[in-house]
């Protein structure tokens, strides 16, 4: 699936509608992400910080996370504002999540 500018422009603004309600009161930085299903549905969270670096969820996860426990598969898109690190192992996370093709 391709991206078209809609897309992208309702995964912004899906994101913008988010970021508010981002739990940052440690780094203050208030990260929102949106994810796009394949069926075309978006859906959006935020950060939660905590006072131990390691028990806090990025947006992404949060957001990924909550499309799988409603039971939704087929992720097609994410998009990150603001991300205050590098998150190389999250972009893995969601990959790893992706439907894989059989081998022939």
């Amino acid at each position: 699936m391709s991206l078209t500018e809609d897309d992208i422009a309702g995964l912004f603004a899906e994101i913008q509608k988010a970021m508010p309600d981002a739990f940052s009161c440690y780094s203050e930085f208030k990260t929102g992400c949106a994810v796009m299903m394949g069926d075309g549905g978006t859906h959006r969270r935020t950060n939660i910080e905590n006072t131990s670096f390691g028990a806090a969820i990025c947006a992404e996860c949060s957001a990924i996370s909550g499309t799988l426990m409603r039971g939704l598969h087929g992720l097609s898109a994410v998009c990150v504002i603001n991300p205050p690190t590098p998150r190389d192992h999250k972009v893995h996370w969601a990959t790893a999540l992706q439907p894989q093709k059989p081998s022939s």
